[in-house]
């Protein structure tokens, strides 16, 4: 399958499905592992971002908190990713292993 534009490359498992009304397919999240990279911070505390994600940083004051943070700040990365994905009638999405 191909839309004629590039997408955008993700680490991780999808499954695609069918949805009857208008032949898209939304992916569906099974698991993913991500690099964090975790960084002091000049002001105190932690921050740390996911190479993979674009954009996706957060902060705390403990490594627990940074990375429960980091968690949410990635999840609702790829909530928008994937409604942003779902809207485009132009985008085919499928599943590939590595």
């Amino acid at each position: 399958m191909t839309s004629g534009r590039s997408g955008h490359v993700w680490q991780g498992r999808f499954k695609a499905f069918p949805i009857e009304q208008d032949e898209h397919y939304l992916p569906v999240l099974i698991s993913m592992k991500l690099p964090v990279v975790v960084h002091p911070a000049k002001e105190g505390g932690l921050w740390a971002e996911i190479p993979a994600l674009p954009g996706c940083v957060s902060e705390g004051e403990t490594l627990p908190e940074t990375l429960a943070n980091i968690r949410e700040a990635a999840e609702g990365w790829l909530e928008v990713a994937r409604e942003r994905a779902a809207t485009s009638a132009d985008v085919q999405l499928a599943e590939i292993e590595l």
